[in-house]
């Protein structure tokens, strides 16, 4: 039984998508909705219904949702790359723009001391995407915009889920990431 107050949807319609994340997104106008990721792609609530959102290439399963301090939503995909929706215009980031991938799992920003946010991209084959600067940068983002992660680093993991920075754990700054090996 839903408790009172409580109400229940279905993203996905008949197809009763499985919610793996949500995120709340507010605008400067004060409107607000809701964005829901599942193994059947983007859902957006409007505050009446679920719905598909993003471009068809988004209807895919979906891993993560990241809101940036810029207000751009990235949204992470097992087979068509990263969208990014900026101004309400979708850019779509994968192969075709050069970038290594069409698998990944994890989007996230890490704020480095001076307070700069650097976005971290995880993948799901082999490594991590890392912004080679942290703050302001052009539009869209470009392959040589992030420095991978991977081998070469000591990330031989299949897939990464999880990044971090830290500035004192183990006297040191470190900067972590979460495999599944």
């Amino acid at each position: 039984a839903t408790p009172e107050g409580w109400r229940h949807a279905k993203v996905g319609g008949d197809r009763e998508a499985r919610v793996s994340r949500l995120l709340l997104q507010h605008d400067a106008d004060g409107r607000a909705w809701a964005w829901a990721v599942s193994f059947h792609g983007l859902y957006r609530y409007d505050g009446d219904a679920w719905a598909p959102a993003g471009p068809p290439a988004l209807q895919t399963p979906v891993r993560d949702l990241h809101l940036d301090g810029a207000g751009r939503l990235w949204v992470a995909t097992d087979h068509a790359g990263i969208g990014i929706l900026r101004g309400g215009e979708w850019t779509l980031l994968g192969p075709a723009q050069g970038f290594p991938t069409e698998r990944y799992y994890r989007v996230q920003s890490v704020v480095e001391p001076d307070g700069r946010e650097r976005i971290w991209i995880g993948t799901g084959d082999g490594g991590a995407l890392r912004q080679r600067r942290a703050g302001p940068r052009g539009w869209p983002p470009r392959p040589d915009d992030f420095e991978p992660i991977g081998p070469a680093a000591g990330v031989e993991a299949p897939e990464v889920f999880a990044v971090a920075r830290s500035e004192s754990i183990g006297g040191a700054p470190r900067e972590w990431i979460g495999t599944v090996e």
